[in-house]
């Protein structure tokens, strides 16, 4: 696997592709557009739209774990990525995690973003702010003891010592500096069907 390393962006290359269109021709054996199946049927009951800066999301991965990370504008996530690397990237980079293969879902993720009860986005400028100031740093990244949700909960807290490694830890981050939430799906275009949701 190749890493082109740009200021605040990494394009990571495998043997399938870059992380911006993995496996799409060989799983659909077109670049043909294709209607995105919803594997969640929860999401039919929940609200969607857009996030603003600052807001909080999360995306599943393989069905088992979530992945979180801060809305930043302009399209772009600041996250932590698998190697300890902070980087800003595009909401299809942010889904194609696991070196561009995230099993099962590959035709079916979402993003989901913190919103109030009328699907409306919850975040500060001051989040987005503190994320984007972390651009380009490394973390000693552990799985379990120094990941992306102690990242998140340091963008929205300030403390990026935290000790906020779960994902319900994340949630109840949200809850204390942001108000009650409930999360939304965010309507961006996935990567495996252009102008399609």
């Amino acid at each position: 696997m190749g890493v082109t390393d740009l200021p605040g962006k990494r394009k990571k290359t495998g043997i399938i592709g870059s992380v911006s269109h993995p496996v799409r021709h060989l799983a659909v054996g077109c670049w043909a557009p294709i209607p995105r199946p919803v594997l969640d049927p929860m999401e039919l009951l929940m609200k969607h739209g857009q996030p603003k800066p600052g807001t909080p999301v999360y995306c599943k991965l393989a069905r088992v774990v979530e992945h979180t990370g801060i809305y930043v504008g302009n399209n772009e996530i600041v996250h932590l990525d698998g190697d300890g690397g902070i980087e800003i990237v595009s909401p299809q980079e942010f889904v194609a995690r696991l070196d561009g293969w995230n099993p099962l879902l590959n035709f079916s993720v979402s993003i989901y973003y913190a919103a109030d009860t009328e699907g409306k986005a919850l975040g500060k400028t001051s989040i987005a702010n503190r994320a984007r100031s972390k651009v380009g740093g490394t973390r000693n990244y552990q799985w379990l003891l120094d990941n992306c949700h102690q990242f998140t909960c340091g963008c929205i807290s300030g403390n990026f010592e935290n000790s906020c490694n779960f994902f319900c830890m994340v949630e109840s981050e949200i809850k204390d500096k942001l108000g009650t939430f409930s999360w939304a799906v965010w309507d961006y275009t996935s990567p495996f069907m252009p102008g399609l949701r």
